[in-house]
């Protein structure tokens, strides 16, 4: 699912301040993971916005789902969907208070004003069912006085299993291909590994044996039983019986 964030820029400083550029709207859409704006890996919430020349939209970063339920954490964007078939769970936004099942429909949100006079427009995220009983919706709300900011508010629907905690991960901080690895005798860039990828699907996978990633650590080995993986491994037994 995309969102595409439209506010604009704020036209003054301080509470209250109203946008003097671009309305307030949040723009979704089923994902289709094949082209145009929504290509790449399905079961992201797409944050678009204004940067580019014209005024027109760009990604600017992909936000993943991450329920933990009984020590098991799961990926919106890596698990297989029950609906299609397709890895990617499926999202879908809807009005607040509507059903809870998928639809292609465009929702207008709920727009409300508060009592500093700025607008708040609040739209529903359903989220499919996570392989774990995890059960997720979120809320996103934009307001006229910070329009270059969104809020997530994540909850439990009523059918879901007991969550011990759910993340919500921006996915898309190396958009520039700026990041380095250090290892041990060299400085690992991006650009070194796929300098023509263009894609918006995850790369192919580097490798590094590890006498090559000991830049400034020490690897010490440790003998014995490790009571992390002990209870892990009887946690696992109980949830079999």
């Amino acid at each position: 699912m995309r969102f595409r964030s439209r506010g604009g820029r704020s036209g003054g400083s301080g509470k209250g301040s109203q946008s003097s550029s671009k309305p307030l709207s949040i723009q979704s859409s089923i994902v289709s993971g094949s082209t145009g704006p929504s290509s790449g890996p399905r079961g992201l919430i797409r944050l678009r916005y204004p940067v580019l020349p014209n005024g027109d939209d760009d990604l600017v970063n992909l936000i993943a789902i991450e329920p933990v339920v009984s020590g098991r954490r799961r990926f919106s964007e890596l698990e297989w969907s029950e609906l299609d078939g397709m890895r990617g769970k499926r999202l879908w936004a809807r009005d607040p208070g509507t059903p809870v099942g998928p639809t292609t429909e465009l929702p207008a949100g709920c727009l409300t004003r508060l009592d500093t006079g700025a607008k708040c427009l609040t739209i529903d995220v359903a989220v499919e069912r996570f392989e774990n009983g995890a059960h997720v919706g979120l809320t996103l709300t934009q307001r006229s006085d910070a329009p270059d900011e969104l809020e997530l508010t994540l909850h439990r629907e009523p059918d879901s299993a007991p969550i011990e905690y759910c993340i919500l991960t921006a996915t898309m901080g190396n958009k520039a291909r700026t990041r380095q690895l250090w290892l041990r005798n060299e400085v690992a860039r991006r650009l070194d590994f796929w300098p023509s990828y263009k894609d918006a699907e995850f790369t192919p996978h580097r490798l590094f044996p590890l006498d090559r990633l000991t830049h400034h650590v020490h690897i010490l080995e440790i003998v014995g039983d490790s009571y992390r993986l002990k209870s892990s491994l009887e946690k696992g037994k109980e949830e079999q019986e």
